[in-house]
């Protein structure tokens, strides 16, 4: 049941908002987890075929950031932009390569959260097109 809860980004590429829309400088490089963690995480996404997305507040400043991916070449976030208050975009990529196994585990990365970014705040998350709200990080 674990692999319908995240989502199978292996090879994303996202789109910015429209460029009427303000963005920061991206954060980059995210640290690939060697765990997923237990902390509440939101998901959504089509749950047929393992395509959920799940992120979450990771330690204070980070966002995890859950998905599926060939266990020899983990999808990782890469970068984490600004694009609108409260509204963060996320880009995941695979790593390793060039021959990567097709099976299919949970890969959690961490990312900084972007300048501007009130974790205290409702704050809006796209990864793969699909964007989910994550509550006020509680503590």
């Amino acid at each position: 049941m674990r692999e319908m809860f995240v989502a199978a980004l292996v090879a994303v590429s996202l789109a910015a908002c429209s460029s009427s829309t303000p963005t920061q400088p991206p954060t980059s490089g995210g640290a690939l987890l060697s765990f997923v963690p237990t902390t509440p995480t939101v998901c959504d996404g089509p749950t047929e075929n393992n395509t959920r997305t799940c992120v979450g507040w990771g330690e204070p400043g980070q966002l995890v950031v859950v998905v599926l991916g060939s266990s020899s070449c983990p999808s990782v976030a890469q970068s984490a932009t600004v694009t609108g208050t409260q509204a963060v975009t996320v880009v995941v990529e695979p790593t390793g390569g060039p021959s990567c196994t097709a099976d299919a585990v949970e890969t959690a990365s961490e990312i900084a959260i972007p300048s501007g970014v009130d974790s205290s705040k409702l704050t809006s998350v796209t990864v793969g097109g699909i964007s989910i709200t994550l509550s006020p990080r509680s503590g």
